[in-house]
C-alpha cells in the first residue's frame, strides 16, 4: 500500500496527463457513436452505434472516477500519513518562518553548508543541529557510508517544545533542491512542557534508509520536527557521503 502511494504522488502530473489524453479519444468516440446512432436508419445500424456509445460512456466514467482518486490520495491521504516512509515529493522550505511559539534557541540559529566535492572528503559542519535536542548522532557530518551497507539504521535526538506533532528525515544530492522524505514518526511523549523521543536518551532510532541503490556521491540529510500547527523548527542538516563499495 506505501509503495502504491508513493508512486502515485511521484507520477501525479504524468498520470493526469495520461488519463486526460484517454479521455478525449474516448469522448470523441463517444461524439462520432452519438452522431452514427443519429443518422442510422436500420436497426442493426442503431444497435451497433449505441454499442459504441455505451463503451465510450463507461470509458469517460472510468476514467473520471481514476482522475477523482488519483486527486483524492496526493491531496488528502498521502499527507495524512507522516509515517509513509519514502515519499518522494518536492518539500516546501519548512525553515524559512519559525514562530514564536518555537524554541527561541533553535529558530535563530542560521542555516549554512558547503558543497563539497563527490571525490573529496566532506568537510562541511553541520546546519542547526543542538546537541540534545535536535541531532543525528548515526551518521554523523561528514561520514562516508558504503552502498554494500544496505538498509542502515539512523539514529539521533528530537527534543522540541510542548505541541509536538511529528518529525522526519530527510535527503538530497548536493546541489539539488528536492528533498525527499525517507520516514516519518511521531511516537514522542511528554513531560514537564516538553517533549522527547520515547527514551528520552541520545541515540534514539529514528528509523532506517536503504542506500544500497543511492548514485555514489555526496548528499545532505537532514532531520525536520513540526509541531501540531503544521510549522517546523530549523532542520537539523549534515553532510555525508555515500561511496561504491
Amino acid at each position: 500500500m506505501a509503495e502504491l502511494l508513493r508512486y502515485l504522488t511521484k507520477y501525479e502530473g504524468w498520470i493526469y496527463a495520461f488519463l486526460g489524453g484517454v479521455g478525449i479519444i474516448y469522448l470523441w468516440r463517444g461524439m462520432s457513436a452519438f452522431r452514427e446512432w443519429r443518422a442510422a436508419l436500420f436497426g442493426l445500424e442503431k444497435t451497433l452505434a449505441s454499442r459504441k456509445l455505451s463503451t465510450a460512456l463507461g470509458m469517460i466514467f472510468l476514467i473520471g472516477m481514476l482522475l477523482g482518486g488519483e486527486f483524492m490520495v496526493v491531496s488528502f491521504i498521502a499527507p495524512s500519513m507522516p509515517s509513509l516512509a519514502a515519499l518522494p515529493t518536492p518539500t516546501l522550505d519548512l525553515l524559512s518562518q519559525p514562530t514564536s511559539t518555537l524554541n527561541p534557541t533553535l529558530a535563530a540559529a542560521n542555516l549554512g553548508t558547503g558543497t563539497p566535492s563527490a571525490t573529496q572528503e566532506i568537510t562541511s559542519s553541520p546546519s542547526n543541529c543542538l546537541p540534545g535536542q535536535l541531532e543525528f548522532t548515526y551518521p554523523k557530518d561528514g561520514d562516508r557510508l558504503k552502498t554494500s551497507d544496505g538498509v542502515i539504521t539512523l539514529l539521533g535526538v528530537v527534543t522540541v517544545p510542548a505541541n509536538f506533532g511529528y518529525y522526519k528525515y530527510e535527503y538530497t544530492a548536493v546541489g539539488k533542491q528536492d528533498w525527499l522524505t525517507i520516514q516519518a514518526g511521531d511516537k514522542m511523549r511528554c513531560e514537564e512542557q516538553r517533549c522527547a523521543t520515547a527514551t528520552d536518551q541520545p541515540g534514539d532510532v529514528l528509523g532506517n534508509w536503504d542506500i544500497s541503490q543511492l548514485t555514489p556521491g555526496d548528499y545532505l540529510l537532514r532531520l525536520v520536527a513540526t509541531d501540531n500547527n503544521g510549522t517546523s523548527i530549523p532542520a537539523c542538516q549534515i553532510q555525508i557521503q555515500v561511496i561504491k563499495q
